[in-house]
């Protein structure tokens, strides 16, 4: 049930965001290509995962350097790119806010995770990740923009603050894998099968897209100052 709760996850963030795009006066072109690149991406991340690729604690950890890297380098395209201006000009602020509360079911799914063994409780709410204050205060903070009750200097602080709480929980997870001694292991708490499908998803999509949609909203607060 679990696992099923992932894939769920991860088919409603996916179309989604491409319901997102199309509301941005995206062209079928454009829809094609970001739903190609988006399956094509979670094959590989699929794949990889199936032939164990990311199950080892060799440095530097290989779902870094193959998940989250090039998750990344596909989000900078997308932002450099002149081409990628008019869709961004487009895309719907209010999606960028309230879309972050999907960060609550994922912060739930590695609550799951953590009950079933695979990661030690530091890494949930339970713990030292806080990242679900993100989620629970994306449809308050969506709300009170809309009504212009904050202004775009406190929803740039917002995503900021956001994006802090990712980068917290990000350096948790590495750091326990390359430096468990850090929270006080002898070796690192994190099973090899937390490097497995679907839970390699969290870092390799759910991650990248809560850092897309911040940088989305930080880019259109700034172009419209």
């Amino acid at each position: 049930m679990l696992q099923l709760a992932y894939y769920v996850v991860l088919v409603i963030i996916i179309f989604s965001l491409g319901f997102a795009f199309k509301k941005s006066m995206a062209s079928q072109k454009f829809l094609n290509g970001y739903y190609i690149t988006m399956f094509l991406w979670v094959g590989i991340i699929t794949l990889l995962a199936i032939k164990g690729v990311y199950q080892t604690t060799d440095m530097p950890p290989r779902l870094v350097l193959l998940g989250v890297l090039p998750a990344f380098a596909l989000i900078i395209y997308f932002f450099i790119a002149k081409k990628f201006l008019p869709i961004i000009d487009t895309f719907p602020i209010q999606f960028a806010i309230y879309f972050q509360s999907f960060r609550v079911a994922v912060e739930l799914l590695i609550f799951g995770a953590v009950l079933k063994g695979l990661a030690p409780e530091i890494v949930s709410f339970n713990g030292r990740n806080y990242d679900i204050l993100a989620g629970l205060t994306a449809p308050l903070v969506g709300w009170a923009y809309s009504r212009s009750i904050i202004g775009k200097n406190m929803l740039l602080i917002w995503n900021i603050f956001c994006l802090m709480l990712l980068a917290n929980i990000v350096f948790i997870f590495i750091s326990l894998i390359i430096n468990p001694l850090l929270w006080g292991y002898e070796s690192t708490p994190i099973s090899m099968g937390f490097m497995t499908i679907p839970y390699v998803y969290i870092a390799a999509v759910y991650m990248p897209v809560a850092v897309f949609l911040h940088i989305m909203c930080i880019k259109k607060i700034i172009t419209k100052r």
